[in-house]
């Protein structure tokens, strides 16, 4: 449960974590499933002390969000608007599976209209930074990923600027917006990073990909610290499609 006393242990470690590293890391809200007993803080409040004791960022799962807040009955807005706008620094979109009575966060399906319009509101409360769909299984062709990552500019441009149509629902490099596709199926494979410069393919191993897309994004879109590192792995077909694509 969320006591007082795991706060304290979980904001030793991850400073423990930073001290090691020499850097700063994102921590990412879990999806929920089991309600425990005992709690003295809500999940928003968590998270918002963890980073204000110890520095670190949060990874922002709008999907997460949605499936806990289901499974839970509280409401996604007023989890979102409990954290902390400075401290987030990545906001990931994922498909879920609703069995009804509850759901559960699989990275199967399409983001639903729901998670769309929770992550407008996550943009517009925090401004832009990176953002990545995850994909782990029933993985479609490559042009409906990336319909995807479309749909996240427009909704990005926006929330930033109040404009989502023609050639304005485009982002700019000086947004400082970076998306990410990740899909998991194989331990090689290839990352998708769509910034101010358009796709840009990057394959290899997954160890591999950390610092390359980082130095990529950084290259390509221009926003520096502000890109957020993940591992990417998608299967060979679709790795060929892409490559094909550029």
């Amino acid at each position: 449960p969320r006591t007082r006393q795991a706060l304290d242990i979980t904001s030793g470690n991850v400073s423990r974590v930073q001290d090691a590293l020499g850097r700063a890391i994102m921590v990412e809200n879990p999806s929920l499933y089991v309600d425990l007993s005992g709690h003295e803080m809500d999940e928003a409040a968590f998270l918002a002390e963890l980073a204000r004791r110890t520095g670190c960022g949060l990874l922002v799962d709008v999907n997460n969000i949605y499936v806990s807040a289901r499974n839970h009955g509280f409401g996604p807005l007023d989890y979102l608007s409990g954290l902390p706008a400075g401290r987030i620094q990545q906001i990931n979109l994922a498909g879920h599976s609703d069995m009804g009575d509850y759901v559960i966060d699989t990275h199967d399906a399409a983001v639903c209209d729901a998670v769309w319009d929770l992550y407008a509101r996550a943009i517009a409360m925090v401004g832009p930074v990176a953002t990545m769909i995850e994909r782990d299984d029933d993985i479609p062709p490559l042009p409906t990923l990336l319909s995807e990552l479309e749909r996240a500019r427009e909704l990005a441009q926006a929330a930033l600027k109040g404009q989502a149509t023609g050639d304005d629902a485009l982002l700019r490099a000086d947004d400082g917006l970076v998306l990410l596709f990740k899909v998991n199926t194989a331990w090689r494979g290839l990352g998708l990073l769509v910034g101010g410069a358009g796709l840009r393919v990057v394959r290899g191993c997954v160890g591999g990909i950390h610092a390359l897309q980082h130095e990529s994004a950084e290259q390509d879109a221009g926003v520096g610290g502000r890109v957020g590192l993940v591992d990417v792995a998608v299967a060979e077909d679709v790795a060929d499609s892409a490559q094909e694509a550029v």
